[in-house]
């Protein structure tokens, strides 16, 4: 299994928790990888409730030789497909991005439509940082969803 398939089920387990906590009735769970076979998004969050209906794409990315620019990890053929398929299926979509080196790790979460807003205004070449639409939602272990904003 690859960092990547274990940060997902760890995003998966971190959203079931805190749906448990909450008394919400949602449930996220994640598509197993296929090799040689595409997936549009990672995790899915299955709710009666839209503000719960949710996709999410998982990057889990080593900083430690150099910083992260959305570019580097993002293609722009893969955020079209993405918006289509949230237009289609009705859900809310969001990356979440996990950004590690040898000693710390923090998991930042950005709208799809913000991505989208970066690439339309060719800024897609930035640093990421929470200016580009995005909050903290784990810190070193430490898990907050209180910036999770579940609306479009």
């Amino acid at each position: 299994m690859g960092i990547g398939q274990s940060y997902e089920r760890v995003i998966v387990k971190m959203f079931n928790e805190h749906f448990k906590k909450n008394d919400i009735k949602a449930i996220a769970w994640r598509l197993p990888q296929v090799m040689y076979k595409g997936q549009v998004f990672d995790v899915f969050i299955d709710s009666l409730l839209n503000q719960y209906y949710i996709a999410i794409e998982c990057k889990n990315i080593d900083i430690s030789k150099n910083h992260f620019y959305l570019s580097s990890v993002i293609k722009s053929t893969d955020v079209f497909e993405q918006l289509r398929f949230l237009k289609l299926s009705g859900r809310n979509g969001y990356y979440f991005i996990n950004l590690r080196n040898k000693r710390n790790q923090v998991t930042y979460l950005i709208p799809i439509n913000s991505i989208f807003t970066l690439l339309k205004n060719k800024r897609f070449d930035e640093e990421l940082t929470l200016n580009n639409g995005g909050c903290i939602v784990r810190n070193n272990g430490d898990v907050n969803l209180s910036c999770f904003n579940y609306d479009k």
